[in-house]
Parts: structure tokens; C-alpha cells; sequence
């Protein structure tokens, strides 16, 4: 189910032409999800973009630098998120919220 959803929230950033892109991509140092350690949550993030890398013509480059990245992943509290949401994507600033505090069966 999560790489499914990671699945949506990256294509609405992109436009339809996946073709060859190379998308450099930022995780927050230290984020994670619900219940699961920095490390473990940041593995599976990558995992499914491997998964998704296997299926559209495009790379994901995993980059240190925020600065750096077209995509930049952030982790905050539920409290902060709008509509309580497991995810949002914006689009037009690059970035794509997803939440710490609520489990969602990864």
C-alpha cells in the first residue's frame, strides 16, 4: 500500500513524459514515519523508488544536499499536516510532506 501511494504522489509531480528523467531526490536527516526508525524509513523509501524505477524510465539520485534536490522529502507531526493527511505533494515547491505520527501499515 505505501509504495503504491509513494507511487501517486510522484508522478503528480511530474508531467506525463517519464521518459530517461534523472530526478535527484533529498530525505530529511533524522525523518521517519510512525513507529519505525530513521533508517528503516528511509530504506523503504528507497526501496520503492528502485521499484518504481523498474517500471518508468527514470532515475531516482539520492542527494545530501536539499539544495541539490528536485524533489525534498520532509517529515512532520500530523498536528501539522493539512486534512490529517498521510502525504501531500507540492508540486511548484519541490517538496512532499509525509507524516511521522500516524500509522499506516507499511
Amino acid at each position: 500500500m505505501f509504495r503504491f501511494s509513494l507511487f501517486f504522489v510522484f508522478c503528480s509531480l511530474f508531467t506525463c513524459d517519464l521518459q530517461a528523467q534523472k530526478v535527484k531526490y533529498w530525505l530529511e536527516p533524522n525523518g521517519h514515519m510512525a513507529e519505525i526508525s530513521s533508517q528503516e524509513t528511509h530504506q523503504r523509501i528507497d526501496e520503492a523508488l528502485d521499484e518504481m524505477e523498474a517500471i518508468c524510465d527514470i532515475e531516482f539520485i539520492k542527494v545530501d544536499d536539499p539544495k541539490r534536490a528536485r524533489v525534498r522529502y520532509y517529515f512532520r507531526p500530523q498536528s501539522e499536516m493539512e486534512y490529517g493527511a498521510l502525504g501531500l505533494a507540492y508540486a511548484s515547491k519541490g517538496y512532499i510532506l509525509l507524516n511521522s505520527t500516524r500509522e499506516i501499515g507499511l
